[in-house]
C-alpha cells in the first residue's frame, strides 16, 4: 500500500520540487495585511469533487476472492467500505488531486489521502481518461483494506474542476512581489490572479486552457505552506502557487516562456 501511496503522488511532487528548488524563503504575511482571523479548511472545499458511491471488481487484499463491495466518500470527509472507516477532513490528513489533459479525451484524474505520520487511513482514485472500465479504488484503515478495478464510478472525475473550489482563495490584486530570478538577480515583479489565470511580469499563466498538467496539494502534503496550486502549460511554462493556512500568499514559483526561473514572496 505505502508503494501506491509513492506512484500515486509522484507527479506532482516533481513538479513542486521543480519550482520550488530556487527558494530558500517561506515569505510572510505582507506587515500591512490585517491579522489573520480563522484558519481555512481547504479540504473541505475540495472533498466535494471526489464525493460517490465507488464500486468494481473488489478484493479484500491479502485475499484475491471476489467481493461485493462499495467505497462510499461523503461531502463530510467520512470514508466508509467493508471493514474501512476514515475521516479526510482531519488535520494529520494531506491530499493531493491531480488531473493530466489529453487532446482529445476527457483528462485523467487521481486523487490520494493518507494520514501522513501513522499511516493508518487512505483512500486513492484514479480515472482514465474518462474510461469507464479503467478506474481504479484503494481504501484501508489498519490493517483492513478494499480495492476494486474497473470502476466505472471513476469516469466522472476527470470532468471537474480543481481549479474552481479554490479560486475564491487563490484570485489576489495586482501587488508587487519580491523575486529571485534564475536564483540570482533580484526584481520586483506585478503580480495579479484574476478570472482564472495569474499574471507575473506581464505574463499570463491560464489555470483553465492550454494545461499539461494541474494539481492541489493540502495540508502536510503540501510542500511549503497549507495549500500548494500547480499548473504545467503545454508550451514547458510552469507555475505553483502557495498559501499559508489563513489564505495569505507565501510563494509564487514559475518558469517563464523565455526559460527563466521565478521564485516571489511578498514585500
Amino acid at each position: 500500500m505505502k508503494k501506491k501511496i509513492i506512484l500515486t503522488l509522484l507527479l506532482c511532487a516533481i513538479l513542486a520540487a521543480c519550482n520550488r528548488g530556487n527558494s530558500s524563503s517561506n515569505g510572510a504575511t505582507p506587515a500591512s495585511a490585517p491579522a489573520p482571523t480563522a484558519e481555512i479548511n481547504y479540504r473541505a472545499d475540495l472533498i466535494p469533487l471526489i464525493v460517490g458511491s465507488y464500486s468494481g471488481e473488489c478484493s479484500k487484499p491479502p485475499s484475491i476472492e471476489p467481493l461485493v463491495a462499495t467505497v462510499l466518500v461523503k461531502a463530510d470527509g467520512t470514508v466508509t467500505s467493508t471493514g474501512v472507516s476514515g475521516n479526510l477532513l482531519g488535520k494529520d490528513v494531506g491530499l493531493n488531486f491531480s488531473k493530466q489533459f489529453a487532446s482529445n479525451a476527457i483528462p485523467s484524474f487521481s486523487f490520494g489521502g493518507t494520514t501522513i505520520e501513522s499511516d493508518t487511513f487512505g483512500l486513492f482514485l484514479k480515472g482514465q481518461n474518462g474510461d469507464s472500465v479503467s478506474g481504479d479504488v484503494q481504501t484501508y484503515s489498519g490493517s483492513s483494506s478494499v480495492v476494486c478495478t474497473h470502476s466505472a464510478d471513476t469516469a466522472k472525475l476527470g470532468t471537474k474542476s480543481i481549479f474552481s473550489p479554490i479560486e475564491k482563495y487563490l484570485t489576489a490584486p495586482a501587488r508587487d512581489l519580491n523575486c529571485v530570478v534564475n536564483g540570482n538577480k533580484v526584481e520586483t515583479v506585478r503580480y495579479q490572479v484574476l478570472n482564472g489565470g495569474a499574471i507575473l511580469g506581464g505574463e499570463t499563466y491560464s489555470f483553465t486552457t492550454g494545461l499539461k498538467s494541474e494539481a492541489v496539494l493540502v495540508g502536510p502534503l503540501a510542500a511549503v505552506g497549507d495549500l500548494n496550486y500547480l499548473v504545467e502549460m503545454l508550451d514547458g511554462r510552469s507555475l505553483m502557487l502557495v498559501l499559508d493556512k489563513f489564505g495569505s500568499l507565501l510563494m509564487v514559483s514559475t518558469k517563464s516562456g523565455t526559460g527563466a526561473a521565478y521564485s516571489c514572496t511578498p514585500l
